[in-house]
């Protein structure tokens, strides 16, 4: 009987928040909608208006329509997103670690503005109830990054590094992150290539850092990018130091290919990628 009472709950908690969900996404349809009962009720049939209420009624509805065009919805404000937070507050009271609802509560609150509060949200998820989650931590980078200072992004990646397990998935995706950070928002390139460079020492069988790696280097406008290029893909599918999975040599196959075919400087270089590849496409069917 209790499991069935919990069971229960669980549902109303999530029926209340689908809801509030809804609320949300009909809110600016209803901010604009007219009450056409109303107006209905307060015009005279057509038949019964006089050349001029005719031509003003007319007016009305025209400057209605290109209001209607030209307006851009609100921001989310009022009783609809304090609704939906109360909702998700009322959920969390029972699911008190429950990440993905305080991510949508801390998203709800920034939408309306409450940036500080939006904050709290962020740092009691990464400080305290899931201090080790990815998504946590990427969703709290990113906020900083709309809202807070660039010291502050750094602060969060540099912080969650020691708590993600050296050569995890997470880890390569959060080093990843923050070399993107630094090239494409900080304009450093020698800081994005240190961060790789160490983070694919540490896990080279993280394809995402590869290819976080081959972003940096195919953005480069120096002479020596392309040379560096063939030199990343060189070690990245080099079996014998490397030995990534067979599905992520072929992203990165696909990849260089692509890159040669776009940007390759002379078609000599390319016709010995493309034998390459087709080598490895034989080595690759002799195994399977």
């Amino acid at each position: 009987m209790a499991a069935l009472e919990s069971r229960t709950l669980d549902s109303k908690i999530e029926m209340d928040i689908l809801d509030a969900l809804d609320e949300i996404k009909a809110y600016n349809e209803r901010h604009e909608r007219v009450d056409r009962a109303e107006l209905g009720s307060a015009q005279k049939p057509a038949d019964e208006m006089s050349a001029k209420e005719r031509d003003e009624m007319a007016a009305f509805k025209r400057a209605q329509a290109a209001r209607a065009v030209d307006a851009k919805p609100p921001p989310l404000q009022g009783s609809s997103s304090d609704e939906a937070v109360a909702v998700l507050d009322r959920g969390l009271s029972f699911l008190k670690h429950a990440p993905d609802l305080l991510l949508l509560k801390a998203a709800l609150l920034e939408a309306t503005g409450d940036v500080d509060g939006a904050r709290l949200v962020h740092e009691s998820l990464t400080e305290h109830s899931a201090p080790g989650l990815l998504e946590a931590v990427l969703a709290h980078a990113r906020f900083e990054r709309r809202c807070g200072s660039r010291e502050d992004v750094l602060a969060i990646y540099n912080g969650a590094l020691p708590r993600l397990d050296a050569g995890s998935d997470a880890r390569g995706l959060v080093q990843a992150a923050l070399a993107r950070f630094q090239l494409t928002v900080l304009r450093d390139a020698n800081a994005a290539r240190v961060t790789l460079e160490n983070s694919i020492r540490e896990a080279p069988q993280c394809r995402d850092l590869w290819v976080a790696y081959y972003a940096l280097e195919a953005a480069a406008d120096d002479a020596a990018a392309p040379k560096r290029v063939s030199a990343l893909f060189a070690a990245a599918l080099d079996d014998s130091t490397v030995n990534l999975p067979m599905a992520d040599q072929k992203a990165l196959w696909a990849l260089y290919l692509q890159h040669v075919e776009d940007m390759g400087p002379e078609i000599g270089h390319l016709l010995e990628v493309r034998e390459a590849y087709a080598a490895w496409l034989r080595r690759t069917r002799q195994l399977a």
